[in-house]
């Protein structure tokens, strides 16, 4: 039986290697709690995320995995290079949709500054309830 509510956090380096960490990170924390289904969309968000950090951050960066009673939410946190405003990419970009492909795939999502200088870019996710068979 799955436990309703629970919570894990990695840390890792801002290095190319931390974002097929990352993926790996949520992916086996989701099927650890029987939430399979929720492997592909989350693992691209999460993915996008912490792209995000490992492109803009100083050092290191968490990525923590939730889940409630009805929603997975998984955030990236990190200490930005400089002040960042998110920037909605256009079609010719090569860069700069992340937060657009963010806000397609979760159903809700947001940022968030914390302690000084530290950024946290949230998203959830809505678990669906399993019909007994």
């Amino acid at each position: 039986m799955n436990d309703p509510s629970w919570s894990c956090e990695a840390t890792l380096v801002a290095e190319p290697v931390s974002a097929p960490r990352a993926r790996a990170f949520v992916c086996r924390n989701l099927v650890e709690h029987g939430l399979a289904y929720l492997v592909d969309p989350v693992r691209l968000v999460v993915s996008e995320l912490a792209t995000n950090a490992i492109v803009h951050s100083l050092g290191c960066f968490s990525v923590t995995i939730s889940c409630t009673d009805r929603r997975v939410t998984v955030t990236v946190r990190h200490v930005p290079t400089q002040p960042r405003v998110p920037l909605q990419g256009r079609r010719t970009d090569l860069s700069g949709r992340s937060l657009k492909i963010v806000e397609l795939i979760s159903s809700d999502w947001g940022v968030v500054s914390d302690e000084p200088g530290s950024q946290t870019v949230w998203a959830a996710f809505d678990q669906r309830r399993r019909l007994l068979t």
